[in-house]
């Protein structure tokens, strides 16, 4: 099983109001599952903006940064190596890490990373 990433929330850390403008967001996601390397957790960016902020239509994704990690016990899991794909940029997939190295397939994940997200959004979010 791989893992399942859920979109829970954003909130506009800063950025001018209207359409065209670039802005960015915190942007929250669930991961839970077992930890695959061949297949990274990932997020829509888009599908997010418009979860919250329906009259966005496309994104073009300036940068996604790693800002808050999940915490398992004493164990610490931080996101990284974000890489982004597909029209716009729209989808972020990242790795997850434990003490600076990439953690083992099979690591049951069951948690919250956060991320500051830069994009450039058509509509009014």
């Amino acid at each position: 099983m791989a893992t399942t990433t859920t979109f829970k929330g954003l909130d506009l850390a800063c950025g001018a109001s209207g359409a065209d403008t670039i802005k960015a967001y915190l942007m929250t996601v669930y991961v839970t599952g077992t930890y695959e390397t061949a297949t990274k957790p990932a997020f829509d960016v888009l599908a997010a903006l418009q979860a919250q902020y329906e009259p966005v239509t496309a994104v073009s994704v300036k940068a996604v940064t790693p800002f808050r990690a999940y915490r398992s016990g004493a164990t610490v899991y931080d996101a990284s190596t974000v890489v982004l794909s597909g029209t716009g940029n729209k989808t972020a997939t990242f790795r997850v890490d434990n003490a600076g190295s990439e953690i083992a397939d099979a690591t049951a994940l069951d948690g919250y990373f956060s991320f500051l997200v830069v994009v450039a959004a058509t509509g009014n979010p």
